[in-house]
């Protein structure tokens, strides 16, 4: 799920009970995300858009990620 401010959400999420299964963080890639697992199994990704990268710069990053 995406929202404009996925940080608070996140925070709110995990203060209510939930477990965090990945760290909310800037990745590489154009958004910041994470994800967190309910009392009920279900998993929820929360995301926020940080900015637009064209398809170069998205390749380019992820090579320089893993490289």
């Amino acid at each position: 799920m995406y929202f404009e401010n996925g940080g608070e959400i996140f925070d709110r999420a995990y203060k209510a009970g939930t477990r965090v299964i990945m760290p909310l963080a800037d990745p590489f890639v154009e958004d910041r995300y994470g994800q967190l697992k309910d009392s009920c199994g279900h998993i929820w990704e929360i995301a926020t858009h940080k900015k637009n990268m064209s398809k170069e710069k998205l390749t380019r990053a992820a090579k320089e990620a893993f490289e």
